[in-house]
Formats: structure tokens, sequence, C-alpha cells
């Protein structure tokens, strides 16, 4: 019998990264599900064969470390690792304490570093392996109130794109994911926390975890490196390359600036 592939996914306990987990685990695969939220994990573990609960906070990367190669030593060599690890708070550049951004930083952008540096050298070894960074749409179209967030998420899109560069030759898969507001409990909590929640749910409708994860799936075995989740996320894209003034106007309208 083969041996099930290895996947490690990040986020694990909610939203996208346990839809992911939940997914490969139900095709076979052996997925090492990481969080900080124990509890969600062990039941995970429990619950679903092939996934295996591992607390680790992304932005210890002494703490990523020691998880890497306790996972690798019980599972193998990781065929496809998955930063999907988040949080996003919300805040005017000027309100929002400099402190605020520094942790959305280092959970954000710094937990996929970590994480990227732990199991890279191996895939770049074997010459095979698959990386997904999620960032998101906020991560290309300034979004008032979300700076911390959107902040982060361009520095993850930046380093992606490097990172796809520097190992497109030797066989390592690498895919940046940007989904809009996806139906998840961080963009629940979001919106619950914002003023501004309201108006966004007015003009905007999340999508799915599932969509996002479907998306995902479909562009893996290509070559591009961007996917953009959810009808008109694409446009979103292009729109802000080719016409960044009227994309700036149409966001300024939906949050009433």
């Amino acid at each position: 019998m083969d041996t099930p592939r290895v996947a490690i996914v990040t986020g694990a306990a909610s939203g996208m990264g346990r839809t992911a987990a939940l997914r490969w685990a139900g095709q076979g695969w052996h997925v090492a599900a990481v969080d900080r939220a124990v509890e969600p994990l062990k039941e995970l573990e429990r619950d679903h064969a092939g996934i295996t609960a591992v607390e680790c906070d992304v932005a210890d990367e002494t703490a990523v470390r020691r998880a890497a190669e306790e996972i690798t030593a019980a599972l193998g060599p990781v065929d496809r690792l998955v930063n999907a690890a988040g949080i996003c708070v919300a805040g005017k550049i000027g309100e929002l304490p400099a402190s605020e951004f520094r942790r959305v930083m280092t959970v954000n952008y710094f937990g996929t570093v970590h994480w990227v540096d732990s199991i890279l050298p191996s895939m770049q070894a074997r010459r095979s392996g698959e990386i997904v960074n999620f960032a998101s749409v906020a991560g290309f179209v300034p979004t008032p109130s979300l700076s911390a967030y959107g902040s982060s998420k361009f520095a993850v899109l930046g380093y992606t794109e490097a990172l796809a560069e520097e190992n497109r030759s030797i066989g390592v898969r690498v895919l940046c994911v940007c989904p809009p507001g996806v139906d998840t409990p961080l963009y629940k909590d979001l919106m619950a926390g914002t003023s501004l929640g309201p108006r966004i749910q007015k003009f905007v409708k999340p999508i799915t975890a599932e969509s996002v994860i479907d998306a995902m799936d479909r562009a893996l075995p290509g070559r591009r490196t961007y996917v953009f989740p959810g009808l008109g996320t694409t446009a979103i894209h292009r729109l802000r390359r080719f016409a960044p003034g009227l994309t700036n106007r149409v966001f300024r309208s939906i949050y009433g600036l």
C-alpha cells in the first residue's frame, strides 16, 4: 500500500485551515493540523482519521522549528505546507497602536516565514513539494481600517512571489491564495467588532471556505503563482493593477469615506 502523502496546515482549528485539513485527510493524506487552539485540534484528531493535532504558535520561531522536526520524525517528509494561520484587527493608522501592527505582522507574515524556513530545505533537497501561502484581496487593495492586516498581506504577497521565482526551476511548487472576505469565525468576529461591519456586509457577500480550497486545489497542478477565489476577485486585482485610482474610489465609496 502506498504511503500517505503528508501535509502541514497552520490555522487548522477553524476557517480555511480546518476546511483544508478535513478535505485532504478525507482524501487519504496524513495531515498535521497546527494551531494555538488546543481543544478544536484535539476534536479534529479524535473525530477524523489521518489528522494529527500539533499545538504551536506560528509567531514563535523556536516552537515552529521544534514542531516541524517532530512532524517530520513522526510522519515523514512533508509534501505540502499550507500557511493559513492569521489574525486581523481593525483600526485606522494613528489610532491603532504600533504594538498591534507588530502583532499582526508577526503572526501573518513572520509565521509564514518561520514555517517555510523549517520545511523548504527538505523540499529543495528532494526537488519536490508544494507551499501554499494565504494572502488576501486586502494585500493588493488598500482597505480602510484594516491597515495592519493589509500591510501583513502585502508582505506575504511579495515574499511568496520571490519564493516562487527562487524555486520554480527545482520542482517546488509555490502558490499564493488571495481570497476576498470569507465566511469564517475570523471574518464574523471582525464584522462584529468594527463600526464599518454593517456597511461592508451591505456591499460585500463573503464566499465560503470550501470555495477557497476548491480554487486552491484547481490551481496547484498549474504554474501560476496567484489564485483569486470568488466571482470578481480576479477583476478587482486587474482593476487595481491597471486603474488604481478608480479602484480606490470604488473602495472609498464602499467604506463611506
